[in-house]
């Protein structure tokens, strides 16, 4: 559009005149009307665009659709879905009750999903309960009761499929010796309601009375339990012995119609302070798993005990500073002749304890019998959260006598086993793998320290040094060499000529012939924690893989590794690693060639097991440790 008025008209100072007036209108005009039809094409194009937008959606929609119709996932069968999503359910704890974890979680992908998950009874046969103080004032009291609704709505989703509940109790204050059994009965009270339907009960409470809470349980109303878990923070605050001697009501959870004799119970897990008052008329002979702790150990007590248990399978012993003695007249005395005990059946053996508890695993090693046994937990740590500082031990000379006497009684070699010490010398740690030359799963953790005993000065405890994970200095001697390892007998400490006459001919280890290397047999190994190099692991990996004939080794099938990395120090910055990408072709190539399983995790810093959000504000996961010690390794014949 061409202008009607010249620019030096725009830019006069005298008034227009009358042909300029008329010229200027005439300008306008048009300027108005070209503009109109600017607006009117910007509208009909974003009435275009918009009517373009909503046909895009309306077509992507029925493009999603028709694509979903004929996805492979939408062409599996229900049974088959529902298949899939019962292997999405957690398998070291039950189901919790958050949208983030399945089942809940699987609701929330579409409508067809939705209907599936909620009318498959698989899916909330399990669940773990965290019993939040409930608050049944009227400005509360809707929140409180949509709590409990949930959780029985939860339980009767699953149908008449046997149950398996775990329920978290945690006084957040000072008892002060009171009871807090008030604020788990609502949630009781729905178990109970359901207790005919119980296959696991699994109970962790603090300042409870026990004897109130069992007493609810009858055997009439368990038909199908089999595992009940008593699992108590401490030895309960509200706990007081009776003054009565002859009164002793943890025993009547034994007699006939209690929860104790529920008709298939096989797995029992109790504080000491309620198994060893269970009396004589506690079935013992039924278990096939028991499960004890204690904060005092009376040897005399427990054999008894043990002489009952012909069926077990499964024993775990957790110690926490415990002494093993007898106890007369109120003072501690230890058994002057311990009698042997002995697990005819016994194939899963757990212990574990803290430094102060050395003393007292070795003597149960010595004076204890599993001659079925496959796989063996041994943990040695001392809990961050009490401020105790890390000692090596000087009994660890008797950690190799006593295990060696120990595995000497076994009719067959072990295959499993489970290490985790914290700290241990480098060499002692290497002695006890050289009792072990058929173990076919290992499982190893630990800060090893580089003493050596019978050099320097010796004290019963030494404090640790400088505690290192597990690094190149281990890994070396799982790698085959051209000299064979010394004998074991050559580093055993002498016995005494009671001690296993016919150890050569046992299914222990103390006579073994020299070896290519620590663990020849090796066929599953994880290292939970460790700071190897990539260049020895490759090493290692390639001769129990590529060259396991040549080396006359097992062929290793898989192998985990967590490496942690310690954080950087301030003069010195933190460094990549260049040789990872080469790590990852080796491994690649190698899985192709040998069918090994490697799994490498990378982390800065060790991280802590307690989970981040373990915190005052109750929380679905409280109660649940998943990277407790006991997940570490499961035993391969437990079904």
């Amino acid at each position: 559009m061409s202008p009607l008025v010249s620019k030096s008209s725009l830019r006069a100072f005298h008034p227009p005149t009358d042909s300029e007036i008329a010229t200027t209108r005439k300008a306008l005009q048009e300027g108005l009307d070209h503009l109109q039809a600017l607006e009117n094409d910007i509208s009909r194009l974003e009435k275009l665009y918009n009517d373009s937008l909503t046909s895009q959606q309306a077509l992507t929609t029925f493009i999603s659709t028709h694509k979903s119709l004929i996805s492979p996932l939408n062409q599996l069968p229900p049974d088959l879905l529902c298949e899939i999503f019962h292997h999405c359910l957690p398998i070291a704890h039950n189901a919790i009750m958050s949208i983030h974890q399945p089942p809940l979680s699987l609701t929330l992908v579409c409508k067809k999903w939705r209907h599936l998950v909620y009318s498959t009874p698989q899916l909330w046969a399990t669940l773990h309960i965290v019993a939040a103080p409930l608050d049944f004032r009227p400005i509360a009291e809707k929140k409180s009761k949509a709590t409990l609704d949930a959780i029985n709505a939860w339980l009767s989703r699953s149908g008449v499929l046997p149950l398996s509940i775990s329920m978290y109790h945690c006084a957040t204050f000072m008892t002060r010796s009171r009871t807090m059994n008030y604020q788990v009965q609502p949630y009781l009270d729905i178990i109970l309601s359901h207790s005919h339907r119980c296959k696991s009960l699994y109970f962790i409470f603090h300042s409870i009375d026990w004897t109130r809470i069992l007493s609810q349980f009858h055997r009439i109303d368990l038909p199908l339990l089999e595992h009940l878990y008593i699992k108590d923070h401490l030895k309960s605050v509200s706990w007081v012995e009776p003054e009565d001697p002859t009164h002793n009501p943890i025993s009547a959870f034994a007699q006939e119609g209690s929860i104790l004799r529920a008709p298939r119970l096989h797995t029992l897990d109790l504080p000491s302070y309620i198994a060893h008052k269970l009396g004589e008329s506690m079935p013992w002979h039924h278990l096939t798993s028991l499960s004890i702790s204690y904060w005092t150990f009376p040897y005399d007590e427990f054999s008894h005990i043990a002489s009952q248990c012909p069926n077990l399978l499964e024993l775990s012993l957790k110690l926490t500073h415990v002494q093993i003695t007898s106890t007369v007249d109120g003072h501690a005395t230890f058994p002057l002749s311990p009698p042997q005990i002995v697990f005819p059946s016994l194939l899963n053996f757990m212990i574990h304890g803290r430094p102060a508890d050395d003393c007292d695993v070795c003597d149960f090693f010595e004076f204890t019998s599993t001659p079925s046994l496959i796989h063996l937990t041994w943990g040695r740590s001392t809990p961050s959260d009490t401020g105790t500082a890390a000692f090596i031990s000087a009994l660890e000379p008797e950690f190799i006598r006593s295990l060696s006497l120990f595995l000497a009684k076994l009719v067959n070699p072990l295959e499993e086993l489970d290490l985790w010490l914290d700290p241990i010398s480098l060499d002692t740690l290497i002695k006890i793998l050289q009792l072990v030359p058929k173990v076919k799963r290992l499982s190893l953790e630990g800060f090893t320290e580089p003493h050596v005993w019978g050099q320097g000065p010796t004290t019963i405890y030494q404090p640790s040094s400088d505690p290192v994970f597990l690094d190149d200095s281990i890994l070396e001697h799982f790698i085959p060499h051209k000299d064979p390892i010394p004998k074991l007998d050559s580093v055993l400490p002498v016995l005494s000529d009671n001690d296993n006459e016919d150890d050569t001919e046992s299914g222990g280890s103390i006579n073994a012939p020299n070896l290519p290397c620590l663990c020849p047999n090796l066929e599953i190994l994880y290292f939970p924690r460790a700071q190897f190099s990539n260049t020895l692991l490759l090493k290692f990996i390639r001769s129990r893989t590529l060259s396991h004939l040549q080396n006359n080794v097992s062929r290793l099938r898989h192998l985990k590794t967590r490496f942690f990395r310690p954080p950087p120090s301030v003069e010195e910055p933190e460094s990549e690693e260049p040789e990872e990408p080469n790590m990852q072709m080796e491994l690649t190539t190698l899985e192709k060639e040998t069918g090994v399983q490697v799994y490498l995790e990378h982390h800065k810093q060790p991280k802590s097991l307690s989970p981040s959000y373990m915190h005052s504000i109750p929380h679905a996961y409280d109660g649940i440790d998943v990277g407790s010690p006991a997940f570490y390794f499961q035993p391969y014949f437990v079904h």
